[in-house]
């Protein structure tokens, strides 16, 4: 297993156990984030407006389309790096 993929799952773990809960915006960044290093670009169909959540979530992950799966695992663990400084 590479450094970065250790350091991608400790921050996956990191984030679990942060003392205060991130915002939404920093929470749809993270799944944007994670959904783009894990599976690459969505490919799924645009959930409705009536589907606000989920519609949030896609166009989070949306707005990373194309990201390599290592720069989406970088930007995923540099987050959780600022979110642990921030409410550690």
């Amino acid at each position: 297993m590479s450094d970065l993929e250790i350091n991608f799952q400790k921050a996956i773990e990191y984030i679990k156990n942060l003392s205060q809960d991130p915002s939404n915006e920093e929470l749809l960044e993270l799944y944007g984030l994670y959904k783009q290093a894990t599976l690459g670009n969505n490919n799924t169909n645009k959930p409705s407006i009536f589907n606000y959540k989920g519609l949030k979530k896609w166009q989070s992950w949306t707005s990373f389309k194309d990201i390599t799966s290592d720069m989406a695992k970088t930007k995923y663990i540099l987050l959780v790096q600022k979110l642990v400084n921030e409410y550690s």
